[in-house]
């Protein structure tokens, strides 16, 4: 696997342009840039950050970690854009074994991706232990959640997909009729 340094002047995968480079290192006349680095970003509207993603060798140029190229902006888009090299004859490269000694896999992911989840709580003093609920998420999953003791619902949710909307059941069939404080109201009032 060969990961590119990034230079001021590259792009974001939506556009965006590194504005900082590292004084005196640079390659073929353009000075590399650093981790934390301010990069513009014409999708959002907003200045943000180089920040790192993947595997790297610790390296220190004047002070400041090279940026590579597979970074990401860290700027106010949703997912992060990445960061794409100019040029490919300045680069880190790993095999096979190194990758999975940095715990990475040959394609530089993780190999032990983080779970994804989501949870919601509620903003009650009593417990609303075993309140059920649905949500809905981006990508047409359905799933059923019931309240814990500190008044927590938790998704697991492997591929990140976020929730559009989360409805409290009252009745037996889980059905919900009414707004979510009419329903409150009438199960307290039982």
């Amino acid at each position: 696997m060969k990961r590119s340094r990034l230079r001021k002047g590259d792009r974001s995968s939506v556009g965006g342009v590194v504005n900082e480079g590292i004084p005196r290192m640079s390659h073929e006349g353009t000075e590399l840039t650093f981790l934390g680095a301010s990069v513009t970003c014409p999708a959002c509207h907003s200045t943000g950050q180089i920040v790192p993603q993947g595997p790297r060798w610790p390296a220190n140029f004047m002070g400041r970690q090279p940026a590579l190229e597979g970074d990401l902006c860290a700027c106010k888009c949703d997912p992060p854009p990445v960061m794409l090299a100019s040029q490919a004859t300045m680069f880190e490269s790993f095999d096979s074994h190194q990758l999975a000694g940095m715990g990475f896999t040959t394609s530089g992911r993780p190999l032990d991706e983080k779970p994804h989840w989501i949870k919601f709580a509620l903003n009650e003093k009593g417990s609303c232990e075993g309140l059920r609920c649905t949500a809905h998420f981006e990508d047409g999953a359905i799933e059923n959640g019931t309240f814990e003791a500190n008044n927590i619902v938790r998704f697991e949710r492997p591929n990140g997909s976020p929730c559009k909307r989360v409805e409290i059941l009252f009745d037996d069939h889980g059905n919900s009729s009414g707004s979510i404080i009419e329903n409150l109201l009438s199960s307290m009032a039982a």
